[in-house]
């Protein structure tokens, strides 16, 4: 390479301090890896965090960290994302509490790293329902909540006309229940997709 790549800045050095205060994080699998790294990244900008997994010691331990990196409050949960009922009750934990979830991070995944004559059917069953029909249940769990995060960010910034921030907004957009994830704001003449 020419040139070495400089070393990257910290969330914290390049976002404003305090920048996702009073917002909602939810990661799956927010208690090692990628999505703690995630979490750790807004609790130091000042977010509400919360994460999901199956090993209740791993959430502990990492609820700490993400407590001490400057998370405004941490919630977990024990939850298998392949199992629907567990999904509901996390996601509803969490927006019970704080009444909206701003960003969702669908982070579960199963892999078994070999090729794929060596993996058995029920490996390959594994990684789906983890990886394919988990993500369904956490997204269709987390979507009324992320509605209700629109629709306060929606009403207290209606008068001044943001568009293509979080939300793309369009009173003359597709029809609502569209393929494209389109859906009307409820009491609000307004379509919104999410990005």
């Amino acid at each position: 390479m020419p040139v070495e790549p400089a070393p990257s800045a910290r969330a914290d050095a390049v976002f404003v301090p305090g920048l996702m205060k009073g917002k909602v994080l939810f990661v799956t699998s927010g208690g090692s890896g990628i999505g703690l790294g995630i979490c750790l990244a807004f609790a130091r900008l000042g977010a509400k965090v919360a994460i999901c997994g199956r090993t209740e010691s791993k959430l502990i331990e990492a609820a700490e960290s993400i407590r001490r990196a400057g998370a405004e409050d941490v919630l977990y949960a024990k939850a298998d994302v392949r199992e629907s009922d567990q999904c509901h009750a996390a996601v509803d934990m969490v927006g019970s509490k704080w009444g909206k979830i701003d960003v969702f991070v669908n982070n579960a995944a199963g892999n078994f790293m070999s090729l794929a004559e060596d993996i058995s059917p029920n490996a390959f069953k594994t990684v789906v329902d983890i990886d394919l029909r988990g993500t369904f249940h956490m997204s269709k769990a987390a979507l009324p909540w992320l509605r209700e995060a629109a629709r306060v960010w929606f009403r207290r910034n209606h008068a001044v006309h943001i568009r293509h921030l979080v939300l793309h907004c369009d009173a003359l957009s597709r029809p609502c229940g569209s393929s494209q994830g389109w859906y009307r704001l409820p009491d609000e003449d307004t379509r919104c997709r999410m990005v």
